[in-house]
Parts: structure tokens; sequence; C-alpha cells
């Protein structure tokens, strides 16, 4: 498999910040900015979805019960969401958020990849050493939502049965 053009390791967190601010914006009327260190803790809900094909990978999007709340009042159009109405809205988030970086890096890298459907769960069920592996990017809402998006930092090409793992940075 052979990369068009390579991932660096500014580009893909770039991309990342970029896309989640345009989607909460377009889709939610959400203001977020990147915060520069770290949370004091990570909030405790959280999405996340798995990608395969040519790579495999996974983003995770951590946040405060208040920004899902948010996202499902925006979504269904109501004051009072239900909490499967805000498992669902913060799932389809996830789904639009992904889908658009699985289409960046594939206009940028011509690989192809796909996504499967998302899971919603509290922090607790996520063991921290998880988290030591990737990306991590951390957001502060309009409203002082607390958000982390997390993403693993390889990818992991498919070349027959063998594997390859592909750094962020392009190099091998």
């Amino acid at each position: 498999m052979r990369l068009e053009q390579p991932i660096t390791a500014q580009w893909l967190p770039k991309l990342a910040e970029q896309l989640m601010r345009n989607v909460l914006k377009d889709w939610a009327e959400i203001e977020v900015l990147r915060l520069s260190g770290a949370l004091s803790e990570i909030p405790p809900l959280a999405v996340s979805i798995k990608i395969g094909g040519a790579y495999d990978s996974c983003i995770l999007l951590y946040g405060d019960h208040s920004f899902f709340f948010r996202l499902a009042q925006t979504l269904f159009e109501c004051s009072e969401p239900t909490q499967e109405e805000v498992e669902e809205a913060a799932k389809e988030f996830l789904n639009i958020l992904c889908g658009q970086l699985i289409s960046a890096i594939y206009d940028k890298t011509g690989i192809p990849a796909r996504f499967y459907p998302p899971c919603f769960f509290e922090t607790a069920d996520v063991p921290p050493a998880d988290l030591q592996k990737g990306q991590r990017l951390y957001f502060c809402s309009d409203r002082h939502e607390h958000l982390l998006l997390y993403f693993a930092d390889t990818i992991i090409a498919r070349k027959g049965d063998d594997t390859d793992e592909i750094p962020c940075n392009g190099s091998r």
C-alpha cells in the first residue's frame, strides 16, 4: 500500500481540530476552542468508533454530560431529551465527525477505510492505559464543557495476511 501523500504528525491533529470545530458549529451550533494543556480529569461520558478496512484505528470523544445533553437537544429539537436520545445524538455526532475524517484521509492518501457503529459508555469502563497509545486533543465549549478527542496515532495497513504499522508521520 502506497501513501499518495504522507500523514504528518501535525496534519492529523490539525485536521481533527478543524473538523471538530466545523461539525459542532454547523450541526449543533456549539463553539469549541482547543486547549493547550490537559484537562484535570477525563470527562465522565464517551462515545467511541472503530475504523477498519485498509487500516485499523479508533476515535473516542469524551465529554461532560451537559455537552452530550446539548447535542441531543439540537438533534431531537427538545428541551429534555431522554438518556437514550443523549446516547443516540452522541453516536450520530461521532459518525459525522468520523466520516469526514476518513474522507479527508482518503483524499490525502488514497487509502480507503470504513467505520463501525459507535458505542456510548461511561469513562470508568475504559482502562486508562488504553489512552497512552494515541493522541489527545482537549477542548472547551462555549458553555465551559470539557471535551477530549482521542485518536490512535498509528494506522495498521493490511497487505494480504501481513500487517504493517504506518505511524502518522508517514515513516515506517
